[in-house]
Formats: structure tokens, C-alpha cells, sequence
């Protein structure tokens, strides 16, 4: 083999150690990064089980039939000091919310109130569609932030916001964090009542 043939194999393989080295770095600073952002909650298995049947959920799961682009459900993720709150609202009226420590309600459909406030939040989440991103990806809300998350059969769109400044620009996440207040306030006065004596 002549000497130009080593120098050049020699090259090729200093090139691949070095592209090896670089794309490992990356992904291991990217995990970290991703890391980072999970531990800054303790989240509970049953929490984030529950989180992820809803990203999983299809529109005929939910016995729903919808147009390729139109909304079926939202997910709404609130990054409070203690931990998350998820709620999770679909076109049939179905509610739950979800705490990060494994707390949350279920069966918002059986009440009126909460049903009615979750159909009106995945309508006006239909309207926002076009002002958000597509994502096929669903990090841990950041602390101090809410981000809220369309369901279609062409796929999820999202959108974030600073909690303390949500509504002070017009955006999607205002429209519908705005929207989803209805049904947090319907499962805390289930809550109170079912507290009472």
C-alpha cells in the first residue's frame, strides 16, 4: 500500500474519532440540559403516567370525529413554586387535572359545569391553532411558565408563556390559560364541597 493511502485512511479515521466526540458531547449537554429542567419538580409515576396517556390520546380514543386540522382536546401546564399543574380537557366535555405529586381530579364530564367549560376551551383552542407550533415533543413546563398544547389528528401545536405576564400580550397561551380558569374553578368548588360535613 503506498504511504498517501495511509495518510489519507489516517485522516479519515482522525475524522470520524473527532465527529464521534463532538456528536456524543452534544447529545450528553442536550440530556443534561433536559435533566436540569425535569428535577427542578419531584414528579410522581402516577403523574407522569396519567401525562402521558393524554399526549397519547387520539380523537376516536375519545370518541370524537374531527376534521385533520381541527382541535379535539388541549393540554394546559402550569409551572407553579411547589410543583405542575396539568389539566387536561377534550371536545366530549371529558376534564381532569393532574398535580405533579400524584394528586389531581378525574371525571370533570359528570359535572355541568366543568363539562361546559371544557367543550368552550378546546373550541377557542381550535381558534389559536394557527398562531402556534407543531411539536412532536413534551418537555416539563419550566417554573414560572404555562404552556398550553392543541390536540388534532395532524398532530400537537404549542404554545408558552411567563406566568406573571400571560395576560399582558395577546398570544394563544392567554386565550386559552384565560379560557381553562372555568375549569379549575369547577374542580376546586367540587373539592370544597366535598370536603364539607
Amino acid at each position: 500500500m503506498k504511504p498517501i493511502y495511509f495518510i489519507i485512511f489516517g485522516i479519515i479515521i482522525i475524522i470520524a474519532i473527532c465527529s464521534y466526540y463532538l456528536y456524543t458531547r452534544s447529545h450528553v449537554a442536550a440530556a443534561t440540559v433536559s435533566q436540569q429542567n425535569s428535577s427542578q419538580y419531584k414528579l410522581a409515576d402516577t403523574y407522569m403516567s396519567l401525562r402521558g396517556q393524554a399526549f397519547k390520546a387520539t380523537s376516536s380514543e375519545c370518541g370524537q370525529t374531527v376534521m385533520e386540522n381541527e382541535s379535539y382536546g388541549a393540554i394546559i401546564e402550569i409551572g407553579m413554586d411547589a410543583g405542575i399543574d396539568t389539566i387536561v380537557v377534550f371536545k366530549s366535555g371529558d376534564a381532569s387535572m393532574y398535580f405533579s405529586n400524584g394528586g389531581g381530579y378525574i371525571g370533570g364530564a359528570g359535572h355541568q359545569n366543568i363539562r361546559d367549560a371544557a367543550i368552550r376551551t378546546v373550541a377557542m383552542a381550535q381558534d389559536q391553532i394557527a398562531r402556534m407550533k407543531p411539536t412532536a415533543r413534551f418537555p416539563i413546563v419550566a417554573q414560572g411558565n404555562v404552556r398550553v398544547y392543541v390536540l388534532t389528528p395532524n398532530g400537537i401545536y404549542y404554545d408558552e408563556a411567563e406566568l406573571g405576564t400571560v395576560f399582558d400580550k395577546d398570544s394563544a397561551a392567554r386565550v386559552i390559560f384565560g379560557s381553562i380558569q372555568d375549569v379549575i374553578h369547577g374542580f376546586m368548588q367540587l373539592d370544597e364541597k366535598q370536603k364539607k360535613p
